[in-house]
């Protein structure tokens, strides 16, 4: 049975990165999606099904991706280094840029909700 898992491994990997680009080239070309999400939902299908794999060809049997505590980081961490922790991140830096540009020439775009005009003692007191 060891040998059927390390054949099976071995053939399942070169499948996986196959499916992956033949899957990119689908979404961008016969999709019409860009780029970025189209790689977005290649990585997010991988994703689920490497788990899947993994639970069905574990390394090892005491091993679990379901037992492990790593594996929500992993997750987080494979979803925010691709497309859509790109986007968060320019949208954040948008926004700082633009406030910035504004205060810098004396313009506000928040609201004044801060009570500015209390005495120091209030503001730190309601702070």
């Amino acid at each position: 049975m060891n040998r059927i898992n390390t054949l099976a491994r071995g053939l399942l990997w070169p499948g996986v990165i196959a499916a992956s680009l033949a899957g990119f080239y689908l979404l961008r070309s016969a999709g019409g999606l860009a780029d970025g999400l189209a790689l977005f939902v290649v990585t997010v299908a991988n994703l689920v099904g490497i788990a899947l794999l993994e639970l069905w060809l574990p390394l090892r049997r005491q091993w679990s991706l379901l037992r492990d505590a790593q594996f929500p980081r992993d997750i987080a961490h494979a979803l925010l280094a691709t497309e859509g922790g790109g986007r968060i991140a320019r949208a954040l830096l948008d926004t700082g840029a633009v406030l910035l540009a504004a205060s810098l020439a004396g313009l506000s775009l928040t609201p004044q909700i801060w009570p500015t005009h209390w005495p120091f003692f209030a503001q730190f007191a309601l702070g």
